[in-house]
């Protein structure tokens, strides 16, 4: 596993306020475990486990939606956020066959693919963004966020790419002995636009329906913007499949 050359020198830095911080740690660290006990993290990925004791997830990735990365600099170049992070299963889902975890559990992220200049970065400042390689989410009581990372720096970064895809599973190298997950994907854009507003109002309506229309028959002159408006389904086509859901974001918005 590798780290990010620039986090050796921050690292003294954080050092230096470590004592301060771990201080108001210890303060209002039972003030924040009471508040937290018992709240599922909204937008997070929910990590659990089915009925036949195979690791799942929920929250986020079930959403079928794209996270936005804002722009950053310094020690993580080009577009980055910590959102979605990872919280484990709190209340069962058995209509979803989702339910927590067993004392005993060991949760580890596997990288399985991500899209060339896309990389994830652990708490520990491991990069992650190569095939295998691994980091400790936590256990059966695991709430962590790794930061997601559109390496503009990376040789291989597409200034043309609107769609960045990061596929990982999930192990356990616990007591309790889960079976692995299935490939888990999440998506990613740099691009800041509302889905759907495909003429650029911020506006989802029916001004956007002779621009979609376009699209869907002649997209090859289509800006990044655009794509990333249309292609509601995150494939990296314009087509039915999109329409469908703009259809059904225009009845909505009436």
């Amino acid at each position: 596993m590798r780290r990010c050359p620039g986090f050796r020198r921050e690292n003294k830095k954080i050092m230096m306020n470590s004592r301060r911080i771990c201080t108001l740690a210890i303060l209002f660290g039972i003030t924040l475990s009471i508040k937290n006990a018992g709240a599922q993290h909204i937008g997070d990925v929910w990590v659990g486990r089915t009925a036949a004791g195979q690791l799942d997830v929920g929250g986020f990735a079930d959403e079928g939606i794209g996270k936005y990365l804002a722009p950053s600099s310094g020690l993580f170049p080009g577009w980055s956020d910590n959102d979605p992070g990872f919280d484990r299963v709190i209340t069962d889902d058995p209509d979803n066959d989702l339910f927590s975890l067993a004392a005993g559990a060991q949760i580890r992220f596997e990288v399985v693919a991500f899209d060339p200049a896309f990389r994830a970065v652990d708490t520990s400042f491991n990069l992650l963004d190569m095939p295998g390689e691994q980091t400790l989410l936590g256990t059966s009581n695991l709430h962590t966020h790794l930061t997601w990372n559109i390496n503009i720096n990376d040789p291989q970064f597409d200034p043309d790419e609107y769609l960045w895809e990061a596929t990982f599973r999930l192990l356990d190298t616990g007591s309790t002995g889960y079976t692995p997950s299935n490939d888990i994907t999440l998506k990613f854009t740099n691009v800041d636009v509302l889905p759907g507003d495909v003429n650029g109002d911020d506006v989802v309506d029916t001004l956007d329906i002779p621009d979609f229309i376009a699209l869907l028959f002649d997209d090859t002159l289509a800006t990044r913007e655009q794509w990333a408006a249309a292609d509601l389904n995150l494939d990296r086509a314009i087509d039915g499949l999109d329409l469908q859901r703009f259809v059904a974001m225009l009845l909505v918005s009436e």
